[in-house]
């Protein structure tokens, strides 16, 4: 009865359509944000596609802006379709008012609309939640948000969205520091995704975005190298 309505509350006080969409998302790939001494790194587990499949057609990790990245876990679809109109919605500040849009401003502008969609009849919300990020133009503080198909919205230092979140996030609050190198952030975000991802760069996609409107994927064998150099590090503490 209450998960036929989409703005019904059970008996419990929840929305039985926003809980069944975040299940949606505990059962997407993971995605990690963390943010280190002025860059921001974003991993995303790369699920295999069929030998024939252009593997170009789905990514993980989208541009919104020059300054600004999403990326996201739960239905690819809905992805695609929450990134278009942050695309448009940045683009639209930019001619309204001559100035780019802070990270906080975009961050705000999808989770309003994810909360629209919490309430309106004949659409569902959406099945995905998001990992927001970037630099204010001019500025070199890293910024990162998420937000969840009930349209909340929230500021971290390190955030982890998807299959097992729960539990990388409590690897993350133990190895994470303020102000960690580039490197260090890097090999600490691959470090956790190692835990419930398939070894190897086929299995994940990894950002690096810095001041200036930086955006740069890192190369598979970058990942590789860091992976094996995890690896190795792991075999010592072992031995000993």
């Amino acid at each position: 009865m209450y998960d036929k309505s989409l703005s019904r509350f059970s008996p419990e006080g929840t929305l039985s359509q926003v809980e069944y969409a975040l299940e949606a998302v505990k059962k997407g790939g993971l995605s990690i944000g963390m943010i280190g001494n002025k860059c921001i790194i974003l991993a995303c587990e790369r699920k295999a596609v069929p030998k024939l499949q252009d593997q170009r057609t789905i990514r993980k990790i989208n541009r919104i802006d020059k300054h600004i990245a999403m990326a996201y876990s739960g239905i690819i679809a809905d992805s695609r379709s929450l990134s278009d109109y942050a695309r448009l919605q940045s683009q639209s500040h930019r001619y309204s008012l001559d100035i780019c849009p802070t990270v906080d401003n975009i961050a705000k502008v999808i989770a309003f609309k994810m909360q629209e969609y919490t309430q309106k009849s004949g659409v569902r919300p959406f099945g995905l939640s998001c990992i927001i990020a970037g630099f204010d133009e001019g500025k070199d503080e890293p910024k990162l948000y998420l937000t969840d198909p009930s349209g909340q919205v929230t500021m971290w230092k390190a955030g982890v969205i998807g299959k097992n979140s729960d539990k990388v996030l409590g690897i993350l609050e133990e190895k994470y520091k303020d102000n960690m190198s580039e490197d260090e952030v890097l090999k600490c975000t691959i470090d956790a995704m190692l835990q419930y991802v398939e070894a190897g760069s086929k299995n994940m996609e990894v950002v690096v975005m810095k001041p200036g409107n930086e955006f740069n994927v890192v190369p598979d064998e970058k990942v590789e190298e860091i992976i094996k150099k995890v690896e190795a590090s792991k075999k010592k503490d072992d031995k000993r």
